[in-house]
């Protein structure tokens, strides 16, 4: 697998080879606007060197939602916001 996903704070960060544990949920935007599972990471800085490998699950994503005849963005083109989560920004700079 390219990552696994916590559901909880105290879970693994979902970025590969990250020994880090998961202390707040900082969710992955483009995976909650898909639809796809809350994906948390450690830090901004972990989710940001890593958004490039990690960004292959949407276009995953996408493809299977194209080929089911969905839409890769929900009706009124909003994206969910994790509850009581923070959304990683990928264009954030590197603390």
């Amino acid at each position: 697998t390219i990552m696994s996903t916590p559901s909880f704070i105290g879970g693994e960060c979902a970025s590969p080879n990250c020994t880090e544990t998961v202390t707040s949920k900082l969710a992955c935007p483009k995976c909650m606007k898909l639809g796809l599972p809350a994906t948390y990471f450690c830090s901004q800085k972990c989710f940001v060197a890593n958004y490039n490998s990690h960004k292959s699950i949407h276009n995953l994503a996408k493809q299977i939602l194209e080929a089911n005849g969905a839409s890769a963005t929900p009706a009124g083109g909003h994206r969910k916001t994790p509850p009581d989560g923070i959304i990683c920004d990928p264009n954030a700079p590197i603390e």
